[in-house]
């Protein structure tokens, strides 16, 4: 019975706070190019090589990475933007 189900795949721990901080790092080298060539799109970035993918939605690019880095987790900016995503709603 300890037979995986198919498709999933193994769990990889991270440190949070090196992640956050690879991610913070890898985003400032890479801010200037990716505002002049991919404004507005969304960018998965690897923060330990300092790859990145770009699409027109966070599932693209996040997609594109996992093809090259199938067990590592991404940041997405959209650059330009604050966030990634905007949620619009009544105003209170």
């Amino acid at each position: 019975m300890d037979k995986k189900p198919e498709g999933l795949k193994k769990i990889v721990p991270i440190n949070i706070r090196e992640f956050r901080e690879k991610s913070g790092e890898a985003y400032k080298k890479l801010k200037p190019e990716l505002e002049e060539k991919y404004y507005g799109l969304v960018v998965a970035i690897e923060p330990y090589s300092g790859d990145y993918f770009v699409g027109k939605s966070v599932v693209e690019a996040g997609e594109k990475g996992k093809e090259k880095y199938p067990d590592r987790i991404f940041h997405f900016v959209r650059p330009g933007f604050r966030a990634v995503h905007h949620i619009r709603g009544p105003v209170l």
